[in-house]
């Protein structure tokens, strides 16, 4: 079963992301900060990370640094407002899979996790 962190300092949004999430067959972990995203990823191989750009403690673009450092990385698909397009567009240069615009259509965010999960398969498929 393909794995999610969902980073975001809203907390009931998180909430519903991973309801939605678990409702279509993922296994979904929550943090509400940059400080408890960073252990989750530590303890537990995700294959994705789904965060919000701007987090109360650091951003995303510090998210993505420090997930560059571990041996399993996480595709990272960042969510922003539109105050963000620009921290959005540098975290794609820097080696995100995706950003997405809040409001968030969870169904779009369904599409973009499908097709994390189907090209890690393709990779994993091509190197045997």
């Amino acid at each position: 079963m393909p794995s999610i962190l969902v980073i975001d300092d809203d907390t009931a949004f998180c909430l519903m992301l991973k309801t939605f999430l678990e409702k279509n067959g993922f296994s979904v972990d929550t943090a509400f900060h940059f400080a408890s995203a960073i252990q989750h990823l530590t303890s537990t191989r995700y294959d994705t990370v789904l965060s919000d750009i701007r987090l109360p403690d650091r951003n995303g673009l510090e998210l993505l640094q420090e997930v560059s450092k571990f041996s399993h990385q996480p595709r990272i698909i960042f969510m922003t407002g539109y105050g963000d397009i620009r921290s959005a567009v540098n975290a794609i240069k820097m080696g995100a899979y995706e950003y997405v615009i809040k409001p968030v259509n969870p169904d779009e965010v369904l599409l973009l996790i499908n097709q994390v999960v189907e090209s890690k398969t393709h990779t994993v498929g091509c190197s045997n």
